[in-house]
Order: C-alpha cells, then structure tokens, then sequence
C-alpha cells in the first residue's frame, strides 16, 4: 500500500517536470536556440605546385643555330658555315656539347656551346617567330613523321613544288602523296647540310650549293621571312 501511494505521489510531479521541460524547448526555440559554437576558419589552400622543371638536355643530334660557329678541340678550331648543319652528339657537358659534324668534310669534332644549336622541334606558328633554325627543325621533323598537316601551316600561300606554273599548298601536297613522294623523302638530308642566304634576294636555301653554284640543277628548298614570320618557300627540282 505504501508502495503505491508513493507512486502515486510521484506522477504529478514527473508531470510537471515534463511541463518544464516542454516549456523551456519552446523558449530556446523562440531566443534563436542555445549558443552556436563559432565555426573553424577554412583550411589555408595548398601552396601552388612548383613549376615543373625542363626536360633534360640529351639529344642524340643538333644543329647549328647561326652561321659561322667554331667546333673547339684540343687540335684546333673548325667553323661551320651555315645554318642548320646537323651534328651528331657524342659527350654532353654542363654548358656545351661535343659533337662530329657528319655533314663536313673529314667529320672534324669539337665541342660547341648548347645555347649555340637547336634540337627540340616546335608548332610552326611558334617556331616562325624563332630563328630560321628552330623553323626548318619543325619543317624537317614533320617531314619525317609525313605531318601534312603541320607542313601545311609552316608553307607559304604561294609555296611551289615544280617549275611547270603550279603553286600553292594543297597541289604540293597532293604531288607529295602521289608520285613526288621521293622529294619529301630527301628534304631531311637537304636541310642536314646547311642553309644559305642566296645573294641579291630575301630566300634563305638548302643545300647551300643552290646558294653558292650556278649550275646547281637537283632539289632544293627556301625559306623567307613574311609577315607573319618564317615561311616554307618552295621544295623544287630542276624539270627535265
């Protein structure tokens, strides 16, 4: 009995307290809720990534960059005339290379410096407003690699490929996919032995022989600057 009647008396009480209860959610909902702890600051962003660093210098050939560089060797110094003229590396240094020269009489070696030569081909458009060497390097890569497309960029509007009258860039190409073939086959090697200004005119030409004897009468590419920089002028061979 007394059990129950001290339940009993307790019910009112866990009533009222249930009341309270109610009461003062009510109240904290109507005051905007209990305190907010003040959010973390963002996470500071990462440092940005280093830049990534050059390739590293390991060609297996080069090319002369300007005329007249001088191969330097314990026997002496050897100068190689053009523009362009491919050599093959054998030793690579901090600030110079040594090299043969394949394309020269004797094949002298020596070393030259790396600023001195090109050797990692570029986009026509970016390679047009660089030197005639960093041009005829992308020339004679897409050539190569049979990128028409990239030939197409780098040739003049007025390009020509045979002395017969007919011009222009697609007709080139058309010739080059049919029966001249061999032509484009042949201009890695042509431009490998030099490019020399020809005299009393804007074209820059390889082989230098085309530039240098009159009776030169085989293939022969040029080169101009346009407006919009270097252009491919024409790869031609004396008609028959």
């Amino acid at each position: 009995m007394q059990t129950r009647a001290s339940a009993t008396l307790h019910r009112p009480a866990t009533k009222q307290a249930r009341r309270l209860a109610v009461l003062l959610l009510a109240a904290l909902a109507a005051c905007g809720g209990p305190p907010r702890r003040p959010s973390a600051p963002p996470a500071a962003p990462p440092p940005p990534a280093a830049p990534a660093a050059p390739p590293p210098f390991n060609p297996s050939e080069v090319w002369t960059r300007q005329p007249g560089l001088a191969l330097r060797s314990d026997s002496g110094t050897t100068v190689l005339p053009y523009i362009f003229m491919r050599l093959q590396v054998l030793r690579i240094d901090s600030t110079a290379v040594l090299v043969r020269c394949q394309v020269c009489r004797g094949q002298p070696t020596g070393w030259i410096d790396t600023a001195r030569v090109v050797h990692t081909p570029r986009p026509p458009r970016e390679s047009a407003r660089m030197e005639l060497a960093d041009f005829a390097l992308t020339v004679r890569d897409a050539a190569i690699r049979r990128d028409y497309e990239t030939l197409r960029v780098a040739m003049a509007p007025d390009f020509i490929h045979t002395l017969n009258g007919v011009e222009g860039t697609l007709e080139a190409i058309g010739a080059w996919r049919r029966d001249r073939a061999v032509d484009l086959q042949r201009l890695p090697y042509l431009l490998d032995r030099g490019i020399a200004t020809v005299p009393t005119t804007p074209v820059w030409a390889a082989p230098p022989e085309y530039a240098t004897q009159r009776n030169y009468a085989d293939l022969r590419a040029g080169f101009r600057q346009g407006r919009d920089g270097w252009e491919w002028l024409f790869l031609v061979r004396a008609e028959l």
